[in-house]
């Protein structure tokens, strides 16, 4: 069964987490559409969408002010999705929070890198249970 969490909310059930605000969610990718639908889709889950259209942007509003959680393609202008993953793991107010690699990216030689990178399997009853079916790494 999953647990789902209502932010600011009366409801109270066995499995339900009551949060204190919205959950903010940084999501980096180069392509606007991208981003724009993950601002549609997020705050219907509670959750507070900040886009980066660049990994130079992503990594300054992650260390400006640490997210919740991060989504980020592989594919970044300015700093790429693998080193931007490298600095967040590396930086003590944001090495524990969780990234989500969500990409396009088909080259074999980018997956294998993502592949030595990524450390957890995804629990996707823990971290996202709309992607119940879909195999991801939390990195």
């Amino acid at each position: 069964m999953h647990r789902k969490i209502v932010p600011n909310s009366d409801v109270s059930d066995e499995h339900t987490e009551h949060v204190t605000g919205p959950h903010r969610v940084l999501v980096a990718d180069a392509d606007a559409d991208t981003r724009t639908l993950y601002e549609l889709a997020l705050p219907i889950a509670g959750c507070e969408v900040v886009q980066a259209g660049d990994g130079r942007d992503a990594l300054t509003q992650a260390l400006t002010e640490t997210p919740t959680l991060i989504i980020t393609e592989l594919r970044l202008p300015l700093i790429g999705g693998i080193e931007l993953c490298e600095i967040i793991r590396r930086d003590a107010a944001t090495h524990s929070v969780p990234i989500l690699v969500v990409t396009s990216e088909t080259r074999p030689t980018e997956l294998i890198a993502y592949g030595e990178l990524a450390r957890t399997p995804c629990s996707s009853s823990r971290h996202c249970p709309t992607l119940s079916s879909t195999k991801c790494r939390i990195c």
